[in-house]
Formats: structure tokens, sequence, C-alpha cells
């Protein structure tokens, strides 16, 4: 299975490795999830975490638009955490926190 692009040059696995152990990126990985893609997030990589409102119609929206890499809510919202699980459930790039 192929996902993306190709990788720059520069973007090694001993690179990967040196910025997670740094703190300077994050690999988010769910093994319960195994449609997730692989990513890594970072400030020396392309994917970016865009900070929106936290109402289900925009979470879709800029999900399902391509403008967002990874959706990421802050906190519980909702009461019962049901947006929480209808977003994940089959949209594995939707994160929370």
């Amino acid at each position: 299975m192929s996902f993306g692009a190709r990788l720059p040059e520069n973007i090694t696995a001993e690179f990967v490795r040196d910025e997670v152990a740094a703190g300077r990126a994050i690999i988010p990985a769910n093994i319960n999830h195994p449609e997730s893609e692989p990513m890594i997030i970072g400030r020396n990589f392309l994917v970016k975490l865009t900070p929106i409102s936290a109402t289900r119609g925009h979470l879709f929206h800029r999900r399902r638009s391509g403008k967002a890499g990874m959706v990421h809510a802050l906190g519980s919202g909702y009461g019962d955490g049901s947006l929480h699980r209808s977003l994940y459930s089959r949209n594995p790039r939707v994160d929370f926190a």
C-alpha cells in the first residue's frame, strides 16, 4: 500500500528518529485503528495542526476539504463524547486531547 508522495531525500529513518527523540516531532498512531495512514507531525515535516472550532460541521468540512492534515479538538466537549466517537470511528486522522 502506498501513501502520499515520495519522501524528500533528507527525510530518512534516522532523521525521523532524531526528531522524535528530541521532542520536535510526533507520530500519532492507535493500534486499534488499522486504517490509519502513516504520518509524522513536526517542525521539519509537512503535516501541521490546524486550530478550528470544534463543531461537527467544521471538523468534517476541514478534514474532508483537505485543509487540515489532522484535526485536533481540544477538550472533551459535548458531554457524552458522542461527537468524538462518531468522528474518530472512520476518520483516523481526527485526534482528540
